[in-house]
């Protein structure tokens, strides 16, 4: 029986195998109990009836031997079925239910009763705890490419958001329903305003002076981002100032055009996507099909070309990055880059710094696209706007931008940087197109999303979706700032910050405590932790949108608007980011992220809500699960990226050497527990989410001392709230069933290749299987999967 069942009998397990017969309804089980409870409390008369009827069956016994003899064997077949049903391979595992205790709440009883609903007891808690807690809901749900549990909450904020639109916003709301017309962006093809831009560069261009004075005019109305050269206004490293960056580029990222990375074919990249892509833009433009073949594969090549040239920037790192960055008055990067007008163009003022990262490889560049003749570079230009625009345009080039989508290519300007975007593309492909951005990989990440659509849905029937995300993109500040007027849920802030408060002194209690670092690291990271800002909901600095002008036709809204954010962005240079506000201004999404550069945690206003907190519940469901969240993010302050960056968000080596040699060896043990594990037929990449890894761990710890926490000061109101569940299990899985989701191997696939997030699946099995006091909550034994904890295997970190 050992070894067909790891585990030891116990006392949760044969109340389940009694319990799997099921009951019909909870009055059912409630009528059980009250038999139950009257046939093990009523102590004398139980007795006195067992010793009147003893006498009894001793005197039958005596008058009929046959019939003592088959009660005995009766009860002799009863004892041994009773002893193999506790012990065998049950397909029934774990307490059922949970059903609610006799006194629970109607809010208590309704939420077991959903969290029952999702349980699936033929899988053993101890051999895979997601499959317990979250199969019962994957199976009911139909074949799809990617769903999750709570996307109901998902929809009902896009149906507030269009609301708020619809009532407060006619000029927003007919931006969007341009955007959600279909049939008028087909009808109308390609703009007048789109293709009189093309010939206009195109035909200036004959020199690389004057192809970087067209790429500028260009990137100020958000087009041809990535065309060879880019810049960004972003926060330093060391100096915290928003400073102004130019370095080369290309379409996508290096790994598309040299074969580095199995799981990014380069050769079907091409075959698959890029040339049927790009000969679709050049038809579109009105070129002949052979023409159309033509001028995709010289601008594939082009692209390819300067991959090469530059290389892969991410394999340097930050300090990489830092030692190869040169620092140039606006007027010298114009004359020894030779960029023309480029500065001016985009809308640079005079006296700003340029911050040139690789110059020897930005020169690289340069002598790729000369190479390739000016005739080549006119197609690129004209590539590169379309590029920008696919979303924007007829349903053939709509459709390609969600095909490029798909491998982790995004098209659409408000992907890009000018939107705080270009950090989230980088997290959400799992490596660092430009190294500086690992300063920011943790803004604007999504928490409970892990689909790379969400970033660009183009499909019709996702249509309103986009939409949406493109007018978010835009007004975002316009409607939080309406939303938290008239339907913040206010009633849950202050228990909200009390939770961030618990949380957030558990993390400091395990700072303190942590026996591996040593004296001085230790005292760096308690101030570190005492400096991090908590930003909880929103903020009071909302963005007015002066001086922008629609004028009805989308796609030139489209440009004035991301025209409009460009100028703003511009007008941070030199600034210093306030600590207190978002980064993120779409505060009614269901997020949060941690950003190293401002030492801060951000808990978006719309995280403030069901499912993640409920009042009407006893706080252990808040802390299972928004509590969680928050232990998450402030773990990233301390995990493979965030410890880079002190108490200032500066970056700085403040480790003794000790501490970060233990530092990789116990982060080592994730990458390789995460690496085990199989999703799709392929493996996870434990390097490529151990940040992510670190904080789910650490989420959890810090959300368990916090409960803990409340349990002993609240002892006295700490009723068990299911009559088959402890409280400490309710936890469990209440924790667990966050990230139910159902994915199709395809979606799994991608998500490994692309997402710093490992599959939902392992992020519960991963994390709650490191964790002692789930092992002991749900018996499970040290030779069980989820009983890692038990053994010399168990990583621990924070």
């Amino acid at each position: 029986t050992s070894d067909e069942n790891p585990r030891e009998p116990t006392v949760e397990r044969l109340e389940a195998s009694q319990m799997s017969s099921g009951y019909a309804n909870l009055d059912d089980v409630e009528a059980s109990q009250s038999a139950s409870t009257g046939g093990y409390y009523h102590d004398a008369s139980a007795g006195a009836a067992g010793s009147a009827g003893s006498t009894g069956v001793a005197g039958k016994m005596r008058r009929h031997p046959v019939r003592s003899l088959a009660a005995f064997a009766l009860l002799l077949v009863l004892v041994l079925v009773i002893v193999y049903v506790s012990t065998r391979k049950d397909p029934l595992y774990g307490p059922a239910g949970p059903y609610p205790s006799a006194n629970a709440s109607p809010a208590v009883k309704a939420q077991l009763k959903q969290m029952a609903s999702m349980v699936d007891r033929n899988h053993d808690p101890c051999d895979n705890f997601y499959q317990f807690a979250c199969n019962g809901w994957v199976q009911k749900q139909q074949e799809t490419d990617y769903s999750y549990a709570f996307s109901g909450i998902i929809a009902r904020v896009h149906e507030q958001q269009l609301q708020l639109l619809k009532e407060n916003f006619p000029f927003i709301h007919e931006f969007y329903d341009e955007c959600t017309d279909t049939n008028a962006l087909d009808q109308r093809g390609l703009p007048n305003t789109l293709t009189n831009t093309i010939d206009t560069a195109t035909a200036a261009v004959k020199d690389w002076p004057s192809f970087a004075s067209q790429i500028g005019a260009l990137q100020k109305q958000g087009l041809a981002t990535q065309c060879a050269l880019t810049t960004e206004v972003t926060q330093g490293l060391i100096d915290n100032d928003f400073q102004f960056f130019l370095e080369p580029a290309q379409t996508a990222d290096y790994q598309y055009y040299v074969q580095t990375d199995p799981s990014i074919p380069v050769e079907q990249v091409w075959k698959g996507y890029f040339s049927i892509v790009m000969a679709n833009v050049f038809s579109a433009l009105g070129y002949s099909n052979a023409q159309a073949t033509t001028f995709a594969k010289q601008v594939y090549d082009l692209d390819k070309a300067i991959a090469e040239a530059v290389g892969d920037l991410s394999v340097d790192g930050i300090s990489g990055m830092l030692h190869n960055t040169t620092s140039l008055t606006i007027e010298d990067a114009a004359q020894q880059l030779q960029l023309g007008d480029y500065f001016k163009n985009l809308g640079v003022q005079d006296g700003t710094t340029v911050r040139v990262f690789y110059e020897n490889k930005f020169r690289a560049m340069q002598a790729a696209v000369t190479k390739a003749g000016w005739d080549v570079a006119k197609h690129y230009i004209e590539w590169h706007v379309m590029f920008n625009s696919l979303s924007q345009l007829t349903a053939i080039l709509r459709s390609n931008a969600h095909d490029l989508a798909k491998i982790g290519i995004q098209s659409s300007t408000y992907n890009m940087q000018w939107f705080h975007r270009q950090a989230a593309r980088d997290a959400i492909n799992g490596r660092l197109v430009n190294p500086r951005h690992a300063a920011n990989l943790r803004r604007n990440t999504r928490l409970l999303s892990v689909s790379e659509e969400d970033a660009l849905l183009v499909g019709d029937a996702q249509r309103q979706e986009t939409c949406l995300n493109m007018v978010l993109a835009t007004f975002a500040d316009m409607l939080s700032h309406e939303w938290v007027k008239n339907d913040f849920p206010t009633k849950n802030l202050a228990p909200v910050r009390q939770l961030v408060d618990y949380i957030y002194t558990a993390m400091g209690h395990r700072l303190e405590n942590v026996k591996w670092l040593d004296p001085v690291t230790r005292q760096s990271a308690r101030y570190k932790w005492g400096n991090i800002t908590r930003n909880i909901a929103y903020d009071s600095d909302w963005r007015h949108y002066r001086n922008l002008t629609l004028v009805d036709k989308f796609y030139e809204d489209t440009r004035a608007a991301i025209g409009w954010h460009i100028e703003f962005q511009l007008g941070k240079i030199g600034q210093y980011q306030n600590r207190h506000d978002f980064a993120s201004r779409d505060i009614m999404i269901q997020n949060a992220y941690y950003d190293p550069q401002n030492n801060n945690i951000n808990m978006l206003g719309g995280l403030i809500e069901s499912p993640m907190v409920m009042s009407s519940l006893p706080l252990l469901f808040d802390i299972a699960r928004y509590g969680y969240v928050i232990g998450h993010e402030i773990t990233h302050g301390f995990d493979n990226s965030g410890r880079l960056f002190d108490e200032t968000g500066r970056y700085r080596s403040w480790w003794q050497p000790a501490s970060v040699q233990e530092f990789d060896r116990r982060t080592q043990c994730l990458v390789d527990q995460y690496s085990a594990f199989m999703s799709g037929g392929i493996h996870v990449n434990g390097q490529q989410t151990l940040g992510e890894n670190i904080a789910d761990s650490g989420g959890v710890n810090n959300a368990w001392d916090a409960y803990q926490t409340w349990v002993h000061a609240n002892a006295s109101n700490s009723e068990r709230l299911s009559s088959t569940y402890t409280n400490d299990q309710l936890f469990w899985l209440h924790n667990a069933q966050t990230w139910c989701t159902k994915s199709s191997d395809e979606s799994l696939r991608r998500q490994i290749h692309t997402d710093v997030h490992s599959p939902a699946e392992w992020r519960v099995v991963g994390a709650l299987s490191n964790k002692r006091e789930f092992a002991e909550a749900f018996h499970c034994s040290a030779s069980s999967p989820m009983g890692r904890s038990l053994t010399s295997k168990q990583c621990v970190l924070w």
